[in-house]
């Protein structure tokens, strides 16, 4: 398996090798995803009608074995990503205690699923999937992290917060790509706002 991330301003997808998951018998075929149709024209939509959030902490932890025991899935969305009639699932979770701040991209495919892993992205996966230049295609907006403030206090040195710039990336037919210098018109409009808050 390759071990790349995102890195914040940079794209580095990590594809995971496609990998086959194996199916939960306690589960109902509606909430066991493994089981689950995930075309976009399928009777039970998972985007229009999403499991559980337990379901997908199942899957995510079938997925990632032993490594998931600490992960906690804080949200998701189904979405047709790779605009081909089939649903990705993007899920967001917590390692241990730090945040929301890794991101997973799952697609079935017919030979198993293909995994996308990325960090520093944290939340906000409602409002992540847009149609930016309005012809049916999807592309999908993350926020990295653009510079840090710390801030010094009596009791403890650290980081307080820290400054974000959104990224759009697409699938470009062979891997999630960073597509963002395509889209200079959402940028002058994002900048527009900034500068109205100021």
């Amino acid at each position: 398996m390759s071990n790349k991330t995102f890195l914040p301003l940079t794209l580095c997808l990590a594809r995971l090798t496609a990998m086959s998951i194996a199916a939960n018998a306690a589960s109902t075929p509606a909430e066991d995803l493994v089981k689950a149709d995930w075309s976009v024209n399928a009777a039970h939509n998972l985007a229009s009608n999403p499991p559980s959030l337990n379901a997908v902490q199942d899957f995510y932890d079938r997925a990632n074995g032993n490594e998931a025991t600490l992960f906690q899935v804080c949200e998701f969305r189904f979405a047709d990503l790779r605009n081909s009639g089939n649903l990705s699932l993007i899920v967001s979770v917590a390692p241990g205690s730090w945040g929301c701040t890794e991101l997973n991209i799952y697609d079935k495919t017919p030979t198993g699923f293909e995994v996308y892993s990325g960090s520093g992205y944290g939340r906000d996966l409602a409002n992540s999937v847009l149609d930016l230049s309005h012809d049916g295609r999807h592309e999908l907006l993350l926020w990295a992290e653009l510079a840090l403030y710390s801030k010094w206090s009596h009791f403890h040195y650290g980081l307080s917060c820290g400054a974000k710039w959104p990224l759009i990336f697409a699938w470009n037919g062979n891997t999630y790509s960073d597509v963002s210098d395509q889209y200079k018109d959402y940028y002058s409009g994002y900048l527009k706002s900034v500068n109205a808050r100021l």
